[in-house]
């Protein structure tokens, strides 16, 4: 008797920079984060394996929930400087998988995510800003939006394999300190004024998640679209493309 085989498996890394942004000298203070783990079935003509895949944050393995990440960032973080934040996946099955990749990035203020702040100024790239790393990475455009971007590994993972980094540098954009209001009041001596300054980001927290995804070589193409949805995405042998 076969079994349906459990097609994919799925952890998300919670990279919340809980921040405070005290522009008169001080940054962003990063704080704890957590992971999450979850995994669905596929129905298939399959016998039951088991598929594990873990996120790995600057050289750590995340494969627990509620584990502490982001311990470097415990120093306040400056706009426009840049700090390493370095995210792969391994695969920790014996068996073959193909990945998918998903980073989000908001902000939030008050423990509520606010839409009205953009994302774009969370920037995550590897090396040279404005760029992942397309030497295993592909992403793909169609299921990217200004909050999600979507990367797939373009070669199979076998078991115990681990990807390249797809990111490695964090940063916030520096144009966040322009975006500010100013007052203006006499002060106490003749012709004395007193100038307040607001930052609109002020106070406001930076989050980026990281979410992983396996599927095993088995019918891929068909699980590619089953599960993941994706029209653009296929396989030929241990090659993913992505249109």
């Amino acid at each position: 008797m076969k079994f349906r085989k459990l097609m994919k498996s799925k952890k998300t890394l919670a990279l919340a920079l809980i921040t405070v942004l005290l522009f008169a000298g001080s940054g962003i203070m990063g704080a704890r984060a957590q992971l999450t783990i979850q995994s669905q079935e596929y129905r298939g003509d399959f016998e039951l394996d088991h598929l594990s895949v873990a996120l790995v944050e600057n050289g750590v393995q995340t494969r627990k929930q509620n584990e502490t990440l982001l311990q470097h960032m415990k120093q306040k973080v400056q706009p426009g400087l840049v700090y390493k934040e370095e995210i792969s996946a391994e695969n920790t099955s014996d068996i073959k998988h193909f990945l998918r990749l998903t980073i989000r990035k908001y902000w939030m203020k008050d423990g509520k995510k606010d839409v009205t702040k953009d994302p774009a100024l969370i920037k995550l790239y590897y090396n040279k800003e404005g760029q992942y790393n397309t030497s295993r990475w592909k992403e793909n455009k169609d299921e990217t939006t200004a909050e999600r971007t979507v990367y797939y590994y373009t070669s199979v993972l076998p078991g115990g394999g681990k990807t390249v980094p797809v990111v490695n540098k964090l940063s916030v954009d520096g144009s966040v300190l322009d975006d500010v209001t100013v007052t203006e009041k006499d002060g106490a001596e003749a012709g004395e004024k007193i100038y307040t300054y607001h930052y609109d980001y002020d106070g406001y927290d930076i989050c980026v998640e990281a979410d992983v995804q396996a599927l095993q070589t088995h019918n891929i193409n068909d699980a590619i679209k089953s599960i993941w949805g994706v029209q653009n995405v296929s396989v030929s042998g241990d090659t993913l493309t992505v249109q």
